[in-house]
């Protein structure tokens, strides 16, 4: 991968190969961290939406 500019930011791009495995679409979020080893490390947020389902199961009594 490279990294280019969008308007003032740096950006990488992701593949589609990738976007597609992870099921990301256009909008979603992503949780980016340093680790110690100088890695990066980049995983999914969990979408608001199914917070909202997950709160609104445990308050019924239901398993996610």
């Amino acid at each position: 991968m490279r990294i280019g500019r969008w308007g003032n930011v740096l950006a990488v791009r992701l593949p589609q190969s990738l976007s597609d495995l992870l099921r990301l679409q256009m909008g979603d979020e992503l949780e980016l961290q340093l680790l110690r080893s100088g890695q990066v490390l980049l995983t999914p947020a969990i979408r608001r939406s199914r917070l909202a389902l997950d709160a609104a199961l445990q308050r019924s009594g239901e398993q996610p």
